[in-house]
């Protein structure tokens, strides 16, 4: 109980009852409530768990229920009343704890949660659930171990529906830390000047970029093209934002669920791009366009891929990883020759194995020249389905998205 937020709305599940739509089971909300007091939901999680029908109404639901069912009688006694529901609790339920902070928002969404559910959650009751013994007409008619706001008129709306996908993010976050999506540069760029502010490089990476860029001054075919000269080697050239300087297939495909990762909708999920020539780079970091890509030779005989992994920049993105708490990496990063973009971070996979981060390359078999686009429609599906997965991780090592099969292989095993 000492790891639970200290203000919050529970939710109770019951072993057995669940929910089937579109061939995806889960399990059913078979209770929810919450305090009024701040502070209070261990102790009040504790009075359901270990306490007794006098100070838990939910106790006192299930005792009913129990007597019911199994024909007992008073003189069984109170102690054995208590001790059969406090093993119900242990052996068939389970609970989570919803971070809710401001008392008026949580007794809110306590009664509109409550109501909605007590609206759907009849179709779903199995034919052995306890709560169908319960005296109360209530708990019977709604398929709840609740008896408040299940006849309230104030049901879920969207703003409260989305408020409620905030507040369950946030949760995850704070409890297992966060997902991060690499995803790789495009040849092709947009270039039109961004205003307003930009976010800051993440920490490390610029003393390799500026290492790079004298390496560029130094090998003529590189600093004369036109887009090096009056871009990323002159100091009055544009900056625009990565979410909007690159326009290849991958970015053009996954150009929403990209905005909504850069705008905050879902703040456990991050992104960044990894780039020939500015490294690692943030979605909202000001970047000066630029031509050169992993495989382009330097002046010292070296490939500009060799340089980064030469330069370190794995060590880089593990300093991300470790200030972030991040739990899962997904690499939507090509690994082939011609572009070598996962293989950068190739002493990273190793060390990560062991170090309890999750490490995905997603890929799209026999897709060829389109894996890119096959990558950003997985990224799309996620994020407006299941963007919990990307913290929680795939049922299955491979799975259909979009009509195509996707392949989850674990970043050291990339050939």
């Amino acid at each position: 109980m000492s790891e639970l937020p200290r203000n919050g709305i529970y939710f109770f599940y019951e072993e057995e009852e669940a929910i089937e739509r579109g061939g995806v089971i889960m399990e059913r909300v078979v209770r929810a409530g919450t305090h009024r007091e701040g502070g209070r939901i261990p102790h009040r999680l504790g009075e359901h768990f270990r306490g007794n029908r006098a100070s838990s109404v939910f106790r006192r639901h299930l005792g009913d229920a129990l007597i019911a069912k199994y024909g007992l009688g008073a003189a069984l006694g109170e102690d054995v009343i208590e001790h059969l529901i406090s093993e119900a609790l242990r052996n068939r339920f389970s609970f989570r704890v919803l971070r809710v902070d401001d008392a008026a928002e949580r007794l809110e969404l306590e009664e509109r949660l409550i109501a909605t559910m007590a609206r759907f959650s009849p179709r779903y009751v199995s034919p052995d659930w306890l709560g169908r013994y319960s005296p109360n007409l209530r708990i019977r008619g709604s398929g709840l171990w609740n008896v408040d706001h299940v006849d309230s008129p104030r049901i879920m709306g969207e703003e409260h529906v989305r408020r409620l996908e905030e507040l369950v993010y946030r949760t995850l976050q704070s409890e297992v830390g966060n997902a991060l999506i690499l995803i790789p540069c495009s040849k092709t760029k947009e270039v039109r000047p961004s205003s307003g502010g930009f976010e800051k490089p993440i920490p490390g990476v610029e003393a390799l970029r500026t290492k790079l860029i004298e390496a560029i001054r130094a090998t003529p075919g590189l600093r004369d093209r036109p887009e090096n000269a009056g871009g990323v080697l002159a100091e009055n050239a544009p900056l625009v934002r990565a979410i909007d300087l690159y326009a290849g297939r991958l970015h053009a495909r996954a150009k929403e669920a990209l905005a909504q990762i850069h705008g905050g909708r879902y703040p456990f999920i991050q992104a960044l791009t990894v780039s020939a020539l500015y490294g690692l780079a943030r979605l909202g970091e000001g970047l000066r366009p630029y031509d050169l890509t992993m495989t382009d030779k330097l002046a010292n005989g070296s490939r500009v891929h060799q340089f980064w992994e030469r330069a370190g920049l794995w060590r880089v993105l593990l300093n991300h990883i470790i200030i972030n708490k991040v739990r899962a990496v997904w690499s939507l990063l090509p690994s082939s020759d011609q572009f070598p973009y996962h293989q950068v971070f190739s002493p990273l996979w190793e060390l990560l194995k062991d170090a309890g981060v999750r490490c995905y390359h997603v890929e799209a078999p026999g897709a060829g020249t389109a894996s890119g686009i096959r990558r950003a429609e997985w990224l799309t599906q996620i994020i407006r389905e299941s963007p919990a997965t990307l913290l929680k991780g795939p049922r299955a090592d491979r799975e259909e998205m979009s009509g195509h099969e996707v392949r989850y292989v674990p970043c050291h095993e990339v050939e």
